[in-house]
């Protein structure tokens, strides 16, 4: 797939709001679980934050660390993340992430220490303990993904909407049967989705304006 170079491309990108939301319904009263959940019946292959402890949770910290004067001033923003990788929590590799990986089989469980330590830091926080629902917590996860979808297309990143589709649906395990809802944003206003995600439109990251395969 063809698309100009900016930080994470269009898979990686998209995928940093979507994680950022998720991360902050865990800092709201939801468990890694119910987030997942939420993600894997609409038909997601994994749910984020499964995809974060399989591929290590201190990868996208250490990103964070590098590009820290890019990102918002929120202490909130990615926290349960940090406060793993503080831990040496860092995922499967490390027996221990979101969930709890006891058997070889590497079988995710509920890790009722975890879930406390980001429910009492969300109170730390002085966010609201709110629990929210299944549906919310997709339509905030998904709509974060598309939006950035939207300014990918609005920056001239990705050259069409269905090269999204292509991306997520390939390597990301978005589910074919929903692939359309990447295009939404190109028959309506490209920000259209901002209302239900927690944090406002973040500034964009400037591109060379040259293009690669992603």
């Amino acid at each position: 797939m063809v698309a100009k170079v900016c930080y994470g491309f269009i898979g990686n990108r998209m995928m940093d709001p979507y994680g950022r939301e998720a991360e902050r319904c865990l800092l709201e009263g939801a468990t890694p679980a119910e987030v997942d959940g939420a993600l894997e019946d609409f038909g997601m292959a994994m749910g984020i934050l499964a995809v974060y402890d399989l591929a290590g949770v201190d990868i996208g910290h250490l990103t964070r660390v590098a590009r820290q004067h890019l990102l918002p001033r929120d202490p909130s923003f990615y926290r349960p993340a940090a406060m793993l990788n503080e831990c040496g929590w860092i995922g499967q590799k490390a027996g221990r992430g979101y969930y709890r990986y006891d058997g070889t089989d590497r079988k995710r469980a509920v890790d009722p220490e975890v879930v406390a330590m980001i429910h009492e830091e969300g109170r730390r926080l002085n966010i609201p303990q709110r629990k929210p629902e299944r549906q919310e917590i997709r339509e905030r996860c998904l709509y974060a993904m598309i939006n950035e979808g939207a300014l990918l297309l609005e920056e001239g990143i990705a050259l069409r909407a269905s090269d999204i589709d292509v991306v997520y649906t390939a390597d990301y395990g978005f589910p074919a049967t929903a692939a359309a809802r990447c295009s939404m944003p190109t028959r309506s206003d490209s920000r259209w989705c901002t209302t239900r995600s927690s944090s406002s439109r973040r500034r964009s990251i400037p591109n060379t304006g040259s293009r690669r395969r992603c």
